[in-house]
């Protein structure tokens, strides 16, 4: 029964409807808890993609819809809204969705021009936020993309990144150095 259910939400996740009307609902929410559940629709949905069993999961059918996800406008739309609600130290609104997505998009095919576009738009949408958890989310993502998208370094020094990523290595010695000692 769970096969046929990891099946049944494989092929939703594949809707090209779906995602469309996933994004639309993000992007303009009837209500402010209509927008929550819409983010928390969108992880719940999605997860499986990271669920499925190795072999799958790196299949051509998920890594195509993984690129559809990320070059159709999800991901932007769910990092803005993960940035609208955590301009407010504490809060954690969400950022499990992006956190998700954002994992995802390190599958992607990035020869594809708007996939490249998209990853660039969520570095710039990310940078913009304060919070300590949006920036933990930005410098914990690209520890990884870094070294799997070289090509994303001149948006990294264009989005003024690199100081947040060296105050996170910093961070990362000292607490090294005191394990040590």
């Amino acid at each position: 029964m769970e096969d046929a259910w990891k099946g049944f939400m494989l092929a939703m996740s594949a809707s090209g409807d779906l995602l469309n009307s996933l994004t639309h609902a993000i992007t303009n929410p009837l209500a402010e808890d209509l927008n929550i559940l819409s983010l928390q629709g969108v992880e719940s949905l999605y997860r499986e993609f990271l669920d499925v069993k190795r072999w799958n999961r790196d299949g051509p059918g998920v890594k195509n819809m993984i690129t559809v996800l990320i070059s159709e406008g999800l991901l932007a739309k769910v990092l803005e809204k993960t940035l609208l609600y955590n301009q407010t130290e504490g809060s954690q609104i969400n950022t499990s969705t992006a956190d998700l997505l954002l994992t995802l998009s390190l599958k992607t095919h990035t020869t594809d021009t708007r996939v490249r576009a998209k990853i660039s738009r969520a570095i710039h949408i990310l940078s913009e936020g304060w919070a300590e958890q949006i920036q933990d989310l930005l410098t914990d993502w690209l520890q990884e993309a870094l070294f799997r998208f070289p090509w994303i370094w001149p948006t990294v020094r264009r989005a003024r990144i690199i100081p947040l990523l060296m105050a996170r290595v910093e961070s990362t010695c000292r607490c090294k150095i005191h394990l040590r000692t």
